[in-house]
């Protein structure tokens, strides 16, 4: 239940001592909380603004201000509100009321140090303003460059030591980020369309488009593929052509199915096809949960697989799972890309194993990528890459094939791929297995077969 706050009479300013009262041309009223604080109600009236500036309005911590005391007792005084397992610091700053719009408008600055990933830390001043019967209007930053905008501009320069690990890795973060590459891409891909930012688009959820080209051309984003092909199926009818964009590969089947006019793609696939990976240490950032790309000293791989190594690789994390999903998804022109491919399979085949002893034995399904295990061979086979050797032969204890690789003198190896009962089996000289087992130690392989493509990528 509302109560109602005490109004300021007209032209005054009130920042004095908790519980100082006010004459009111509009009587005392012990109003307690804003009426309507929701991005949907600050939509309605602010359809206008341009994506960036609704973005960071969307990411604001509406219900942490839905929950404030606006009340001019409460002045100066200090308030906690939790929200979604965080606790929030809140102080009304300042309680002016605007003659000239005939609305309040209330200083609060919000404090929280965040928790984990779902709440980023605050240390921000706002403006709320609402009307006299405490219907609430708009909201807006105090600073001209609000928080996540710093983020984004250091982010873009690729100006790691200026983000800090603490403030960046959060889950607004990520989602502020993400739709700005996105909107990147977008705009360069399908630059001929004429592409509008659609009026009702919003970063969580809805069935809105991100960017339209009327009734021709829609392009919609979810972050996991999972609710992209969704999107896109409720979506058939409403354009001639859908598009959809993600991010990160859902770690479970669902259904794939798409009719016709209806496309979903990894946004990592498109940047590497149609910009030559413009984005791509940006994507992997997000796909990794914002795992800041730091420049380490080139491993030899006699040291990832020592026995020092053993207690530091870790085990294969979310972050490997969706860079390896996604990294399967480019295309292999060279020595460096096929290394970096083959350690995507170890750590998919680590994690699929690692599943299935927890009982979901439905990841058995994902070893489907072994198909393009067996696409990889047949593109190595074909050039005759300098250093690459591929031979195939029957497990001794299995009895199925085992199809390996060896990249100067590193020796990647895959049960039952398709291309290993073919040719290999038999037209191949058999070589000699290293005997180095690479699914112990398959994050720290995967971390040393980016450094070396990067390397490659930077030559």
């Amino acid at each position: 239940m509302f109560g109602y706050a005490t109004a300021l009479s007209e032209g005054s300013r009130t920042a004095g001592i908790v519980g100082a009262s006010v004459n009111c041309p509009f009587g005392r009223r012990q109003f307690v909380k804003l009426k309507g604080v929701t991005f949907d109600n600050w939509i309605r009236s602010h359809g206008g603004k341009d994506r960036t500036e609704r973005w960071l309005r969307e990411l604001y911590p509406w219900p942490v201000i839905a929950q404030i005391e606006f009340g001019e007792e409460y002045l100066h005084a200090r308030q906690i509100v939790n929200h979604d397992h965080a606790s929030y610091e809140i102080i009304l700053q300042d309680l002016e009321w605007q003659r000239s719009r005939r609305t309040f408008k209330y200083r609060v600055y919000v404090e929280s140090d965040g928790l984990g990933w779902h709440s980023r830390p605050y240390s921000d001043t706002y403006d709320v303003c609402a009307t006299k019967d405490a219907r609430f209007l708009t909201i807006f930053h105090t600073k001209k460059k609000e928080p996540l905008e710093r983020v984004a501009r250091s982010f873009y320069a690729r100006r790691w030591a200026d983000l800090s690990a603490t403030h960046f890795k959060s889950l607004a973060v990520s989602r502020f980020l993400a739709a700005s590459i996105v909107s990147r891409v977008a705009e360069s891909v399908y630059r001929d369309l004429e592409l509008s930012y659609y009026p009702a688009a919003k970063l969580i959820g809805g069935d809105s488009p991100m960017f339209a080209s009327g009734t021709e051309f829609w392009l919609g984003y979810r972050f996991f593929s999972e609710q992209a092909y969704s999107w896109a199926r409720r979506s058939v009818g409403r354009a001639r052509r859908i598009v959809c964009f993600y991010f990160a590969d859902t770690k479970y089947q669902f259904d794939t199915n798409l009719p016709s006019g209806v496309s979903v793609k990894a946004v990592s696939q498109v940047d590497i096809e149609e910009l030559r990976g413009e984005y791509q240490d940006l994507i992997l950032a997000l796909l990794r949960r914002l795992e800041l790309p730091v420049r380490h000293d080139r491993m030899d791989f006699e040291e990832i697989t020592s026995a020092s190594m053993e207690q530091t690789h870790g085990a294969v994390t979310d972050g490997d799972v969706h860079e390896a999903l996604a990294a399967l998804k480019r295309p292999c022109n060279s020595k460096e890309e096929l290394r970096y491919q083959l350690a995507a399979g170890v750590i998919l085949n680590v994690w699929i194993e690692n599943e299935r002893r927890l009982g979901f034995i439905q990841r058995k399904r994902f070893y489907a990528f072994k198909r393009y295990i067996g696409t990889l061979a047949d593109w190595a086979l074909e050039r005759s890459l300098p250093g690459v050797d591929l031979w195939a032969e029957r497990g001794s204890q299995s009895g199925s094939e085992v199809l390996y690789f060896r990249i100067d003198r590193v020796d990647f190896s895959f049960h039952a791929i398709p291309v290993s009962r073919t040719q290999l089996l038999e037209a191949q000289p058999v070589r000699c297995w290293s005997g180095v087992r690479l699914k112990p130690v398959a994050p720290a392989v995967l971390r040393w077969a980016r450094s070396l493509r990067g390397e490659q990528g930077s030559q």
